[in-house]
């Protein structure tokens, strides 16, 4: 291999290095971001049995439906739209869902709680 494809590899290869680096010491440009916090959350929202969506504000345009959760059951997908105050619990250890993406104008403010059997 030339010398100066070896000197380029070694550069990709740093880069590559350095990008997991600066995720796991949380150096990323992401406001709010800190790995550590990000693992444990991922963790807790895999191995809780239920888990608890409500949802505090959700504004979309005029004339849009608005986003919608989209749940995999044993019936097939469904798509669920709470509205504000409204809450959804979601029972049994790894229930598929996500969340629609938002529209360009539309933004909701929710909260989401994991809970083991105690």
């Amino acid at each position: 291999m030339p010398p100066e494809a070896q000197s380029d590899r070694e550069v990709k290869i740093e880069g590559w290095v350095d990008n997991y680096y600066n995720i796991a010491t949380s150096q990323l440009s992401i406001p709010n971001f800190e790995f550590l916090r990000l693992v444990f959350f991922n963790l807790w929202w895999a191995l809780s049995n239920v888990v608890l969506h409500v949802v505090i504000e959700h504004y979309h345009p005029p004339g849009a439906p608005g986003a919608r959760l989209r749940m995999l059951g044993p019936t097939g997908e469904q798509r669920l739209a709470p509205g504000v105050g409204e809450g959804l619990v979601l029972a049994g250890r790894g229930t598929l869902h996500c969340w629609e993406p938002l529209a360009e104008d539309e933004r909701r403010t929710m909260i989401a709680i994991g809970l083991a059997p105690g």
